[in-house]
């Protein structure tokens, strides 16, 4: 099977649930360890409805916000800013560039996918405008029009250096061996958006009342305890760990205050 655009980023496949996950577990606990005001977790529409470990992983680092912040505690705000692809940094436009460069083919995991596409100076721009409005808990999305084809954006990155897409540099899609999804989309039928005071940014509520902060940290130390090799099977414990928290928060209990000992425990299995 050729290696697709996405899983050319993901050549060891569960790296992500280190980088994604612990990474954003061990930044955000610094950050409250400093005193930081905000914090503030760039996410993907990867998250929504994850079908592969990079998806999935993101999707954990939104609930170890939503976890921490469960902590009534916590003196240090969290936020999750949700966005598609970053047309001029992201990674599927460096790759496609690299392949273009070599004269070809250009890998993509199906003819039919689209994806939400933004700019770095808006996707900078409109995460500090999200900041802004943060109280804590909050998820924005940035609603940056209709999706575009990830074909046509071969197409167009293709044309730029006078070259004729299919016949100077060949597009291969992997279409029904991709684990890619065919559309992605910012939010889940569960998530329910509203506006805020900026257009291009909604807010999101999208916990589910019975998550049990308890029971998500004692899942995670037992997922990094022993991470699968099988790429399958890694994808469906981080399924079944983010199974309850799918469904926005229709009333939130007041969570109980954590032990001392509590994120000596969320790493233990790594340490």
């Amino acid at each position: 099977m050729p290696s697709g655009t996405l899983l050319d980023c993901t050549n060891l496949k569960c790296t992500p649930v280190y980088v994604n996950v612990l990474g954003t577990l061990s930044v955000a606990e610094l950050a409250q360890e400093m005193g930081a005001e905000r914090f503030v977790l760039l996410s993907s529409d990867a998250a929504v409805r994850p079908v592969e470990v990079i998806g999935a992983s993101q999707r954990l680092a939104e609930v170890v916000l939503h976890a921490l912040a469960e902590n009534r505690h916590r003196r240090t705000r969290f936020a999750v800013v949700r966005f598609g692809e970053v047309l001029d940094g992201g990674c599927v436009p460096q790759v496609m560039r690299r392949q273009i460069a070599a004269g070809g083919p250009v890998l993509l995991p199906r003819r039919e996918a689209a994806w939400h596409l933004v700019s770095v100076v808006e996707a900078v721009d409109l995460t500090l405008r999200a900041a802004s409005m943060m109280t804590g808990d909050d998820m924005f999305l940035l609603q940056l029009g209709e999706s575009v084809r990830i074909a046509a954006l071969a197409e167009r990155l293709i044309r730029l250096r006078r070259l004729r897409p299919y016949k100077d540099i060949k597009i291969i899609f992997e279409d029904e061996e991709s684990r890619e999804k065919r559309h992605r989309a910012l939010l889940n039928e569960l998530e329910y958006p509203q506006g805020t005071p900026h257009g291009s940014i909604l807010q999101v509520h999208r916990w589910t009342s019975n998550f049990n902060p308890t029971l998500f940290w004692w899942q995670l130390n037992q997922l990094f305890t022993n991470v699968p090799s099988d790429y399958a099977e890694v994808l469906k414990v981080m399924h079944h760990i983010l199974a309850p928290a799918g469904q926005p928060l229709a009333s939130r209990p007041e969570p109980a205050e954590p032990s001392g000992d509590e994120r000596t425990r969320r790493h233990a299995a790594v340490s």
